[in-house]
Order: C-alpha cells, then sequence, then structure tokens
C-alpha cells in the first residue's frame, strides 16, 4: 500500500513538472517554432529507433497520420526536416532532422541555460544522474506496458 501511495505522489509530482516544465519550454521558444515541432526535433535527436516514417511518428505522438503529414510539411517548408524515400519501397519515406533543425533545438536549450542553472544548484551532479536514472527506468516500465497493451490488440 505504501508503494501506491509513494507512486501516487511521484505521479502527481510529475504531472506538475511537466507543467511547469512546459510554460519554460515555451517562453523560451522562438515565435517561428511550436512546442509541438520542438518535441518532435527532440524526438528525432533523442531517439534510439533511427529513421523513423511518418506513421511511426504518428503512432509515437499518437496523432493521426494526416496530423503528423501535415506538422512534417511545415517542418519541411522551413528546412528542418527531410523526408527521403527507403531504399526498399520507394514509396514510403524516413524523417531524418536536418542541420536546421538541430540548429532550431539547440537555440531553445540556449535561451534555457540560465534556468538550468539555477534549477541545479540545490543537487549534486550524484543526485541529478540518479533522478535521472529512477526517471528513464520509470520510463521504460511504462513504455513497455504500452507496447504490450498495443500488441494486444493488434492483428
Amino acid at each position: 500500500m505504501k508503494t501506491f501511495i509513494t507512486l501516487r505522489k511521484l505521479f502527481r509530482e510529475i504531472a506538475i513538472l511537466q507543467s511547469l516544465a512546459g510554460d519554460r519550454l515555451r517562453a523560451a521558444l522562438p515565435t517561428n517554432l511550436t512546442e509541438q515541432q520542438f518535441n518532435l526535433l527532440s524526438h528525432l535527436i533523442n531517439t534510439e529507433n533511427g529513421p523513423e516514417t511518418p506513421a511511426q511518428l504518428a503512432h509515437v505522438f499518437q496523432v493521426s497520420r494526416p496530423a503528423m503529414t501535415q506538422l512534417l510539411q511545415r517542418m519541411q517548408r522551413r528546412h528542418q526536416v527531410t523526408l527521403n524515400p527507403t531504399a526498399a519501397d520507394g514509396r514510403a519515406r524516413l524523417v531524418e532532422i536536418t542541420k536546421e533543425g538541430r540548429t532550431a533545438y539547440e537555440r531553445v536549450f540556449s535561451a534555457l541555460e540560465a534556468d538550468f542553472k539555477r534549477l541545479a544548484q540545490p543537487f549534486t551532479g550524484g543526485e541529478l544522474d540518479a533522478l535521472v536514472a529512477a526517471l528513464g527506468t520509470l520510463r521504460r516500465v511504462i513504455e513497455s506496458d504500452q507496447e504490450a497493451e498495443t500488441a494486444r490488440y493488434e492483428p
């Protein structure tokens, strides 16, 4: 029972942090970059999946394929991503981030640098590393559960 209560508290703290972090992120975004576009750039930079199709990205972001296609077209016009044909099937496309996309992503973190320094002050490097590791473990457990749940419903 104590674990259940602790997890409820943890999820409450994560929800509050998500809201506060989102506020800081939106304040740091340039006017020509939406939060959704930034999140996609972040995914493309940080994913270990390699290049993905628009359909795969729609699934990851839990949006419709047409919505992802529109987002990618806007980002293509800004030269932040490219859609390249696959070797196996010329109709299928793989999304890749461009140099301009990486630059846009890094500019946001440059704008947040002072905030990050302030946020890190109460922690030692080891404490931050442990926090990142623990949250990464929790994320992987949740992702694994979601993948298992999705597989149950796919033909």
